[in-house]
C-alpha cells in the first residue's frame, strides 16, 4: 500500500480516536484551505475542504467537498461527500455514498456502498460490493459484479466479465461472458422485446422433450435429397440439350437429302 495511502488513514484514525484534541481545522499546505466543519485537514498544497467531519485532503491540489471520514490522497483528485470514501489516484473522484474507493489514476466511484475501483479510467455509477479492475471498464450499478476486461462492462448484478470489450446483462442470476467483442445477456425469466418473450420458444421446445437428434438427422436427409434432385435436375436439362442439338442436326440432314433428290 503506498506511503501517502497510509498516511491518510493514519491520520484519519488519530482524528477518530480523540476527536476533542484536534477538532480545529488543519491547513499545513501552501494555500490549502478549510472552509468549515469540524476535525478537518487540508495538508497538501493548494487542498480544499468544504466542511463535513474529520475528512483529510493530503496530496496537492485535491478537493473534498464535504462528508465524513474522505480520505483524499492523490493528484487532483475530488471527493463530493459520503462517509469514509477515499480517492487515492491521480485525477481519481468518489462522488458518495460510504466505503466507496477510486484507487486509480483518472477513476470514478459515483456513489453507493463498497465499491472498489483500481481500473485506469474505469467508472463505477454506483451500487453495491461492485469491482472494477479493466481499464476504461465501467459498471452501472446493481451488486456483486466484477469486470477485469479492458473496455468492457456489466449491468445488473452477479455479472462477471472476464473478456475484453465485452458486455455482460445480469438479471439476478451469475452472469459470466463467453468472448472479446461479445454481449452476453443472463435473464432466468425471459428476454423481452416490445412485450414479446423471445427466448419462450426455445423453452417450449425444451420442455415438451422434442427429439433434437431425430430433427437434425431429418434435416440432412431433407439437404440430401434437396442435393439429388438439384442434380437431377440439372442432368435433364443436358440431355434437353442435347436432344435439341440432334434435332438441328437431323433438320439440316433432311434438308441436304430433299436439295438431292431434286
Amino acid at each position: 500500500m503506498p506511503r501517502q495511502f497510509v498516511l491518510g488513514l493514519a491520520v484519519a484514525g488519530a482524528l477518530l480516536a480523540d476527536p476533542a484534541s484536534a477538532c480545529s481545522p488543519v491547513t499545513t499546505g501552501t494555500g490549502a484551505f478549510v472552509a468549515g466543519g469540524s476535525c478537518n485537514t487540508a495538508s497538501g498544497d493548494y487542498t480544499t475542504v468544504g466542511g463535513g467531519d474529520s475528512n483529510v485532503a493530503i496530496n496537492d491540489h485535491s478537493t473534498i467537498v464535504g462528508g465524513q471520514q474522505g480520505i483524499a490522497v492523490g493528484l487532483h483528485h475530488g471527493i463530493a461527500g459520503g462517509q469514509s470514501n477515499a480517492a487515492r489516484g491521480s485525477y481519481s473522484f468518489s462522488g458518495g455514498g460510504n466505503l466507496n474507493f477510486a484507487l486509480a489514476p483518472h477513476s470514478t466511484v459515483g456513489g453507493g456502498l463498497q465499491n472498489y475501483n483500481i481500473g485506469q479510467y474505469a467508472v463505477i455509477g454506483g451500487g453495491d460490493s461492485n469491482t472494477a479492475r479493466g481499464e476504461g471498464s465501467f459498471i452501472a450499478g446493481g451488486a456483486d459484479n466484477s469486470v477485469s476486461g479492458d473496455y468492457s462492462g456489466a449491468l445488473g448484478s452477479n455479472g462477471v466479465v472476464t473478456h475484453d470489450e465485452s458486455l455482460v446483462i445480469s438479471v439476478d442470476s451469475s452472469c459470466n461472458s463467453d468472448a472479446d467483442n461479445a454481449v452476453s445477456v443472463c435473464a432466468p425469466s425471459g428476454l423481452f422485446i416490445n412485450g414479446v418473450d423471445i427466448t419462450a420458444r426455445r423453452r417450449q421446445l425444451m420442455d415438451s422433450g422434442v427429439d433434437r437428434t431425430a430433427h437434425a438427422a431429418a434435416l440432412t436427409a431433407f439437404e440430401e435429397s434437396t442435393e439429388r434432385l438439384e442434380k437431377a435436375l440439372a442432368h435433364n436439362d443436358d440431355l434437353q440439350h442435347k436432344v435439341e442439338r440432334m434435332e438441328e442436326h437431323m433438320s439440316r440432314v433432311q434438308s441436304i437429302l430433299a436439295a438431292k433428290s431434286l
